[in-house]
């Protein structure tokens, strides 16, 4: 009898150990959010089809991650592209054509834009002219 209580004991006191431990483990293990990719591509396609509107929009890059355009180009590193938010919102907008998980591709000009990861952007986004969307860095921080 002596020898069963022990034993349940020691199997309680390895549990709690182990439950502490992994507590403990759990609180040093920060999650990164994903780059904030859904929220330019909204805000770029909110102004594509209205040529001289202006929409400005804050845009997370985590570190480690970073956000290219060239020409038509959305390039994303690091991180990935929410595929089907893009794909399901270009249902009714009609710009994108293709998208994978690292980059977009535009029917529209974009001008050249690098964000660097550990930072939060506030951009500019403006339709020119038709076909022509002009992303501005405002701030960042």
């Amino acid at each position: 009898m002596e020898v069963a209580d022990k034993l349940v004991n020691l199997a309680i006191a390895t549990a709690c150990v182990a439950v502490a431990l992994g507590l403990l483990a759990s609180a040093g293990y920060v999650v990164e959010p994903s780059a904030d990719v859904a929220a330019l591509h909204s805000a770029i396609s909110s102004v594509a089809l209205r040529p001289g509107s202006k929409v400005v929009v804050n845009v997370y890059v985590p570190k480690a991650t970073s956000i290219t355009i060239r020409g038509s180009t959305l390039t994303v590193t690091g991180s990935s592209i929410p595929a089907g938010h893009v794909k399901a919102m270009d249902k009714v907008v009609g710009i994108v054509s293709s998208v994978d998980e690292s980059s977009i591709a535009y029917k529209i000009r974009l001008s050249d834009l690098d964000l660097v990861g550990g930072l939060t952007y506030t951009l500019s986004v403006e339709c020119v002219d038709l076909n022509n969307v002009t992303i501005k860095v405002l701030s960042y921080r």
